[in-house]
């Protein structure tokens, strides 16, 4: 990954140097950037683990829940995550 990653800098650096496509290289008032607005509510039950019991050290423990929820929200204000687990 990282030859390539070299390799594109060196040709980016190449391109550079062409008058014709210098245009790729160079912010002008015509440019504009967007930012995707994605949001996602994930949630998970992992009921493969639920019901299961364990024991660490002399204490035995079992899982009632398993659950898990990842929200995700990008716009033009930043990025929020959350993740609730149970």
């Amino acid at each position: 990954m990282i030859k390539n990653l070299n390799a594109l800098i060196d040709l980016g650096k190449k391109e550079q140097k062409n008058t014709d496509i210098i245009w790729k290289y160079i912010i002008t008032g015509d440019d504009m950037f967007s930012i995707p607005v994605i949001k996602f509510n994930v949630e998970t039950n992992y009921k493969k683990i639920e019901g299961q019991s364990f024991t660490s050290n002399i204490t035995k423990y079992s899982v009632d829940i398993a659950y898990q929820r990842t929200g995700f929200i990008l716009d033009e204000n930043g990025a929020v995550v959350e993740v609730r687990l149970l």
